[in-house]
């Protein structure tokens, strides 16, 4: 389409310019920001092992927040607790925290991201935090798209991590948590 000077610009050509490119904004804002997955697995992880070996420490390389926090114990002791947190700084943290929400080393535990549950001989799933698995196109309707969750601003260090009542030296605790990059794009 080609507009002369002095020529009138009508609707149609102004539907003509604008259709294309602001069907290829709607289609981008439909597009899940980029992804990251960190799977960590502590082996031999029971009762007694040290603080240290039962934590992954990380600086946030980007601003982003917790879409997923999934936990999954093998052989533990039979009726055994399995626990796992994130806690950090410099993240939305509630300043009115009381003792309780205070993580291992006292750090405040920011919108406290925690998963535990009962494991015992085999493989067991504990109940994943946030996402459901269900699918939606997210912006569509928000009292049913939007999720609650857990902001990490570039920078932050951030802990993982795991505890257990077991016993069982061959037990393993594996956790995956999924971050999401505001505003990138795959």
């Amino acid at each position: 389409m080609t507009i002369a000077n002095n020529s009138t610009i009508t609707k149609a050509d102004l539907d003509a310019m604008l259709s294309t490119s602001l069907g290829l904004v709607q289609a981008d804002n439909a597009q899940v920001p980029g992804m990251y997955e960190l799977q960590l697995v502590f082996p031999g992880c029971i009762s007694t092992t040290s603080s240290y070996k039962r934590k992954f420490t990380f600086v946030a390389p980007f601003d982003c927040y917790v879409e997923t926090l999934a936990v999954t114990a093998v052989n533990q002791t039979a009726a055994s607790t399995v626990k796992a947190a994130i806690t950090g700084d410099g993240t939305l943290v509630d300043a009115l925290a009381d003792s309780a929400s205070l993580g291992d080393e006292g750090k405040l535990v920011f919108w406290p991201t925690k998963v535990s549950g009962s494991a015992g001989a085999g493989i067991t799933k504990l109940p994943r935090l946030l996402f459901d698995g269900t699918k939606t196109k997210a912006g569509l309707n928000f009292a049913t798209t939007s999720q609650g969750h857990r902001t990490i601003l570039k920078g932050s260090t951030i802990t993982v991590s795991v505890s257990t009542t077991s016993v069982a030296a061959a037990g393993v605790i594996d956790v995956a948590v999924v971050l999401r990059e505001f505003f990138a794009r795959d």
